[in-house]
């Protein structure tokens, strides 16, 4: 939860700026985020 909720933190900042080239590094963050916390969960059911 401490993740979401520097993530929020992050993007108020990033709407502050208005940063276009920010915007997309921060949603490829976020879609390799949940693309590592997915192949966990297929892990961990796994065992």
């Amino acid at each position: 939860m401490i993740h979401l909720r520097f993530a929020a933190f992050f993007y108020s900042q990033l709407t502050d700026t208005n940063n276009i080239v920010l915007h997309e590094i921060y949603f490829l963050f976020l879609k390799s985020q949940f693309r590592l916390y997915d192949h966990l969960n297929k892990t961990i059911e796994l065992f």
